[in-house]
């Protein structure tokens, strides 16, 4: 990754680093539907790394968000390619440790004491002292000073830019407000960052586009020290369904030996690529909520424009916009409850589907949304599976050579499939299959060839083979699966398979090279 792209928002906010090199900031205000539309335009945009300050707490709890220990500041690694050093949580804040970048998230509450204000900054530019050079604070303090456009000041600011003096540091915003509410501006979300990471600084501009917040989306684009990045153009696979039909039922199927190879390239030469992006929204968004959002974002730029004057026309604009948001909110929350239904009505038809994805999701909530730097990797990886020169154990033959597969068992195994599952790595999709088990020669080609595809392995002359019996279904006769080479000077049984190991009837030892 060689930019960063952040969403940040302060006070009821939200940060976050993009894929593309560009940060931004919001302030969501523990609003669900807040969240609801800032989560949209993460994840539509590629953000990286999200920080919401004052979140919305039952959404921020669950899998894959961190909280500060006040849950006034929440952080979600969006890109799981993003390196993440080190994460601490703390009163108020969260610091981040990137590979050329400590993102500070951070929340002060206006009510809070001078006190308060004074001890909690304190603590976080103390932090910052570690490593000046390389940080930057985005949230929202609640104070008001000239350093970042603010026509007015506060008792906080001119705490704030003593540290500000002290480090060298400065403002990144552009003098734009960041809270708009009726005719009342101000500058109360801030970024604030050295010389160093302010040059890198190539953008930093606000958007007032979420309806249920007052406060509008920082985005801050940031090149890293890695150099400019760009970002691959999708490409999506077509299938011609009547091309390969056409192309299966041509071919000489008779004088065919590698039935799995002809059918990956009869496969392959009936695909076509196009360019094009891939649907980045949330489950629950749609062209109709899309529009209504548009419309109401059309509609607040006039409004914009023309607020100062007391016309009937700002008048009607207002109510047109609280009927729009009233309508948006409803649009979100019917699209959820019908995907909600839909996925609790396809749970009779497979349990295996989208349900399970859920919940298995939710199980594995304390998996790491983020990378892990490499050596730290390698040093867990030593640790858990540390290297050892005992015996492997003693290995037996299992059972007999299994039944070979009737033609009418794989035509079941490929009605039993379902479309839209990812491909193997030879890219082959459950369409085709599909297609292929429609024409008969292939089927009884298939059928014919099982028997030598479940018994032999392929032995290599270098050390003894363990061949996994395929399961009983199609996938396994068109693409067996590999033998695993393990080469040994001392070619025993035991140097192959641990003595404690349980046979359960998969695996058999074939022979030597």
């Amino acid at each position: 990754m060689t930019g960063h792209r952040t969403f940040s928002g302060y006070c009821k906010g939200k940060t976050r680093v993009t894929r593309k090199p560009e940060e931004e900031q919001l302030n969501l205000g523990r609003a669900k539907l807040a969240h609801d539309v800032g989560w949209h335009d993460s994840v539509s945009q590629g953000v990286d790394l999200m920080v919401v300050s004052e979140p919305n707490v039952k959404i921020c709890s669950k899998e894959g968000w961190i909280l500060d220990k006040k849950k006034d500041v929440a952080v979600r690694v969006c890109n799981r390619n993003l390196e993440v050093a080190e994460v601490k949580p703390k009163k108020g804040y969260i610091r981040l440790v990137l590979p050329d970048l400590h993102v500070y998230a951070v929340y002060i509450s206006p009510n809070v004491s001078f006190t308060y204000f004074k001890r909690t900054l304190d603590e976080i530019f103390e932090c910052v002292e570690q490593n000046p050079e390389k940080s930057i604070i985005m949230g929202d303090i609640n104070a008001k000073s000239q350093t970042w456009g603010s026509p007015i000041i506060d008792e906080r600011r001119e705490y704030v830019d003593e540290w500000l003096s002290q480090l060298g540091w400065v403002a990144a915003n552009n003098g734009d407000h960041t809270f708009e509410r009726g005719s009342s501006k101000t500058h109360i979300d801030v970024t604030l960052t050295s010389e160093s990471v302010f040059r890198r600084i190539r953008d930093w501009t606000v958007q007032h586009s979420n309806p249920y917040t007052y406060h509008g989306n920082i985005g801050i684009d940031i090149k890293t020290a890695r150099g400019s990045r760009t970002e691959p153009q999708p490409i999506r696979k077509i299938l011609r369904a009547d091309h390969f039909r056409l192309a299966l039922q041509d071919y000489n199927w008779e004088d065919t030996t590698d039935i799995y190879r002809a059918l990956l390239n009869l496969f392959n030469a009936s695909i076509i690529e196009e360019n094009g992006a891939s649907n980045k929204w949330p489950y629950w968004w749609n062209e109709n909520i899309d529009d209504q959002r548009k419309k109401y974002n059309r509609l607040r730029r006039i409004y914009s424009r023309l607020r100062e004057k007391d016309t009937t026309q700002v008048t009607n604009l207002k109510e047109e916009m609280r009927v729009l948001r009233r309508n948006l909110r409803k649009s979100i929350r019917r699209s959820k409850r019908e995907h909600w239904k839909t996925l609790l009505d396809e749970l009779d038809d497979d349990i295996w589907g989208e349900g399970y994805r859920i919940a298995t999701r939710h199980l594995a909530a304390g998996k790491l949304s983020y990378q892990l730097p490499t050596k730290k990797r390698r040093r867990i990886i030593k640790e858990l599976f540390p290297t050892t020169t005992e015996s492997l154990g003693s290995a037996q033959r299992i059972r007999d050579d299994p039944e070979p597969f009737t033609e009418q068992e794989l035509l079941q195994a490929v009605a039993s499939m379902k479309i839209r599952k990812a491909p193997g790595p030879d890219g082959l999709t459950v369409e085709a299959l599909k297609i292929a088990s429609q024409t008969g020669i292939l089927a009884q080609s298939l059928g014919k060839t099982t028997a030598s595809i479940v018994k032999i392995g392929e032995i290599f002359p270098t050390g003894f083979i363990l061949h996994v019996t395929p399961p009983l279904d199609v996938m396994s006769v068109i693409f067996p699966r590999p033998c695993i080479e393990i080469e040994s000077k001392t070619p025993t049984a035991e140097d192959i398979i641990p003595e404690n190991v349980e046979m359960s009837g998969d695996l058999e030892v074939l022979g030597k090279g």
